[in-house]
């Protein structure tokens, strides 16, 4: 009755860590797609297409049923609840791992006659703190309220971990086995859990090479690990159906290879690897961003007590470190620049969630020390004890202050307003040339999930020359007419280019009835010799005055979150931003110039909801003062003064506004 109490106890506190992590995550979702792959990674696993390489197989299956059982709101925030129980799911394996290791340092401590175990509390205080230090980690935390790959990595790479911590007490081969078949699925999520190996192959042949080796387990072992690798059967047999998103048409061995083996991410930066870009890539880990400074000094102490207890787990663990960052880096050879930092920090999460397991040792050590020491004083009462452990449990406490603001999305739609602007920018009959991920991916989801805009071509510029992706326009773009190219190559840069601008000129060649129009990240593609207009967050080739074009569109488009300070901008928000910025404060003073006063206010007002400045204040206010609405001149007067107090204008408004208070009041 005493074990089931405990286990019952174990249990219920493992609960608690879950739903206090979901429920921050729930809190801090995101209502609907975010930029880079969220759109791509939503749409696939629902209309169960192809995603980019490898594919993801067994990510696609499993959101596909998650977000079949969850009828809830839009398909963006089901994928996006799915995601945030992953998350939680790899911080309920981390509050499992540390309390599995913190029982055997117990038990040991038992079979010596050392009873210093009370101060953590059977071992759940470090337990607890590992748990929520990994929900409140900045990318963790990110990635459970957007929906990437990266938390259902963590989850099985975190549920492998604890399944070898089980075979060491339990010593049940079946363990092996469901870890086999779990791992060879994990790869068909992301290929990054083969850094996890070397780790996985130490524990497992140091604690019982002869039981490993057993010729009957390990056919058994490498048969379950390939009947989960099978998981990419799914590829070539869903791309013969010819689904709408089919990345790299995987149906033919070229395409498969193509896929599995991440060809199109194949070449690393051209910049010699010397001590300078070492150091410079290490800094990509950024520690620091996803806890305290003092909290992660923690973590030298935790590689201590490790060392001194239980060498096995210590280099176990130190392998899972060492292969998830210096192997990723080693393996991948990252270029440096700042732009893609938070990129690459998102194959990081298990390195995070490892050093705050390291951390929670670090801690252990340091409460049993101080209870040591005060127990030799004078006896610590539990009372005064509770009181003590606060300030280690304020860590975790304190990573979630320092990063709800940043990472609180419930209120981010820029990503799915900008899809449907993008719709609301155009007619019937028109082509929207893209560039990158973020402007394609929205769209995708904008169409293909939830069904919106079918009549609109959409044409990734550089992808247009990739044999699957042209095959995708042939059949998803009847009403086009295509000339069908020869390919020569899958993925040479110079070749795409060249071919691109190819594809490009032919399709506005030969569908002359049509309107094109381009995205702000089209840069390289826009046309040279004809002139080009903004059409809101698009740019089109047209004569077309600009006024007539504003006419049809602009009052149709969304602006949620514009006014809101609390909706958090990503870097991609605010380039498109910019460009909406950019046309509003055109308008307004195409408006102002040809006096029709309350268009220019409704724009000005526009654009200080993206990036509020002096130059719309100062006009929203002559504006409203020629309408003779004084008390909104003076709020938007004031407005002026504090962002341009010493500007020649600033002292004829405060003489101006001393008629009005003269009291400056």
């Amino acid at each position: 009755m005493k074990i089931f109490k405990e286990a019952d106890k174990t249990h219920l506190i493992g609960l608690l860590v879950f739903l206090i992590s979901l429920g921050v995550y729930i809190h801090t979702l995101a209502p609907s797609i975010t930029y880079e792959d969220s759109g791509e990674l939503i749409t696939t696993p629902y209309i169960l297409g192809i995603s980019h390489p490898s594919g993801y197989p067994f990510y696609t299956i499993i959101m596909k049923v998650l977000m079949t059982l969850l009828p809830i709101s839009n398909i963006a925030f089901r994928a996006n609840l799915a995601t945030a129980v992953f998350g939680s799911l790899s911080v309920l394996m981390v509050y499992f791992i540390v309390l599995k290791v913190e029982r055997d340092f117990i038990g040991k401590n038992k079979v010596a006659g050392v009873q210093n175990f009370e101060p953590l509390l059977n071992g759940y205080v470090p337990a607890v703190i590992a748990a929520l230090l990994t929900s409140f980690s900045s990318m963790i935390w990110l990635h459970s309220v957007t929906t990437e790959v990266y938390t259902l990595n963590l989850f099985l790479m975190m549920l492998l971990t604890y399944f070898m911590l089980v075979w060491d007490i339990k010593r049940d081969i079946r363990y092996v086995f469901l870890g086999s078949l779990i791992y060879g699925l994990s790869l068909g999520n992301h290929e990054e859990a083969v850094l996890f190996f070397p780790a996985f192959i130490y524990f497992l042949l140091i604690t019982d090479w002869r039981e490993i080796l057993k010729i009957k387990h390990l056919i058994s072992i490498i048969m379950l690990f390939g009947l989960g690798l099978l998981i990419y059967v799914y590829l070539p047999l869903r791309s013969a159906k010819n689904p709408y998103l089919d990345w790299s048409n995987a149906e033919s061995l070229r395409g498969f290879l193509f896929a599995v083996r991440r060809e199109q991410y194949i070449g690393g930066s051209e910049v010699p690897r010397d001590i300078i870009k070492w150091v410079q890539q290490l800094n990509l880990f950024g520690f620091f961003e996803q806890v305290s400074i003092w909290t992660f000094f923690f973590s030298f102490f935790g590689l201590y007590r490790l060392l001194r207890k239980n060498l096995k787990i210590f280099i176990t663990f130190s392998l899972i470190t060492f292969c998830s960052s210096i192997g990723f880096i080693y393996l991948v050879d990252p270029p440096i620049p700042t732009q893609i930092f938070a990129l690459l920090r998102t194959f990081y999460l298990p390195l995070y969630a490892m050093f705050a397991i390291w951390i929670s040792f670090g801690i252990a050590f340091v409460i049993e020390k101080i209870y040591l020491y005060l127990g030799k004083i004078k006896p610590v009462s539990s009372t005064a004890w509770a009181f003590i452990l606060i300030p280690f449990f304020l860590m975790p406490a304190t990573s979630l202050l320092d990063h709800y603001e940043a990472y609180d999305f419930k209120g981010n739609y820029f990503a799915y307003d900008f899809a449907a602007n993008m719709a609301n920018s155009v007619e019937e009959k028109s082509v929207i040339f893209t560039s990158i991920s973020i402007d394609t991916f929205p769209f995708w989801y904008y169409r293909y999930a939830e069904g919106r805009r079918g009549d609109l071509a959409v044409v990734h510029q550089k992808m247009a020359a990739l044999p699957w992706y042209y095959a995708q326009m042939m059949q998803d773009e009847p009403k086009l007419v295509l000339t069908r190219p020869e390919f020569s190559d899958w993925n040479n840069d110079d070749y795409l280019d060249a071919r691109s601008q190819i594809i490009t000129n032919d399709i506005m060649l030969n569908n002359p009835e049509y309107k094109f129009y381009y995205t702000i990240f089209t840069k390289d593609f826009l046309p040279k010799d004809k002139p080009i207009k903004y059409r809101g967050i698009l740019w089109q080739d047209t004569n077309e005055d600009l006024d007539l074009i504003n006419g049809k569109i602009w009052f149709n488009y969304c602006y949620r979150g514009l006014g809101n300070n609390k909706s958090i901008r990503l870097v991609r928000d605010n380039e498109i931003l910019r460009q909406l910025y950019s046309f509003n404060i055109n308008m307004a003073r195409k408006y102002l110039k040809e006096k029709k006063a309350y268009l220019a206010i409704y724009q000005y007002q526009l654009t200080n909801k993206i990036f509020p400045n002096s130059e719309a204040y100062y006009n929203l206010g002559f504006l409203y003062y020629e309408e003779k609405m004084i008390d909104s001149a003076i709020r938007e007067f004031n407005e002026y003064l504090k962002l341009d107090p010493n500007s020649p204008k600033a002292q004829n408004i405060r003489s101006w506004m001393v008629q009005f208070n003269p009291q400056g009041k």
